[in-house]
């Protein structure tokens, strides 16, 4: 695995936080499918801080893959989300 270093003071950071939290809809099956994919999706990259809110150390790289993964999975006429990297 690569990681991307920047200079902070006199630290070096080699790793980026990402922020995930989303609210499917659950009122179908085709939503409670998307719920859980979405939360072992978040679980593969990060921790669990709420029952819908993840926290993710990840290197660019894979914040991409993460991204990429949940944008196909939820609905968005139906779904939010909200994805954050710092």
């Amino acid at each position: 695995m690569t990681h991307i270093r920047l200079l902070f003071g006199n630290r070096i950071k080699k790793h980026y936080a990402g922020l995930v939290s989303y609210d499917i809809n659950t009122v179908n099956s085709e939503g409670a499918r998307c719920l859980r994919n979405v939360s072992k999706i978040c679980l593969d990259y990060g921790q669990r801080v709420q029952f819908s809110v993840f926290e993710c150390e990840v290197d660019p790289t894979q914040w991409v893959f993460l991204k990429d993964k949940l944008l196909s999975n939820i609905d968005f006429k139906e779904d939010k989300t909200t994805l954050c990297w710092f």
